[in-house]
């Protein structure tokens, strides 16, 4: 399996109905951190994958921002009251 890289995923969705899929399509990347905050855990193939699918769902008017965090910096994240257990590798989907 290629290399991942931990990536912070943020975004502002003007529209409810396109809040809802973008953040189904980010859910099935990674852990929600905060309301539309999410850590997650890419190779390049799916970082590429998913910002493609982000263009087919957002408008000119959302926002989004993928902020690669430095490997050997992860375990040195603060967080207070979130889960801040970065370093775990999850499964990519999940089963409800």
């Amino acid at each position: 399996m290629s290399k991942r890289q931990h990536y912070l995923v943020s975004y502002d969705i003007r529209d409810e109905k396109r809040w809802r899929k973008v953040y189904k399509l980010i859910h099935g990347y990674g852990e929600r951190v905060q309301y539309s905050i999410f850590s997650c855990l890419l190779s390049d193939k799916q970082l590429a994958e998913l910002r493609w699918k982000l263009t087919k769902v957002m408008d000119p008017e959302d926002s989004l921002l993928m902020a690669p965090i430095d490997p050997e910096r992860v375990q040195h994240l603060f967080a207070l009251n979130i889960p801040a257990d970065w370093d775990k590798q999850r499964d990519r989907f999940r089963t409800l």
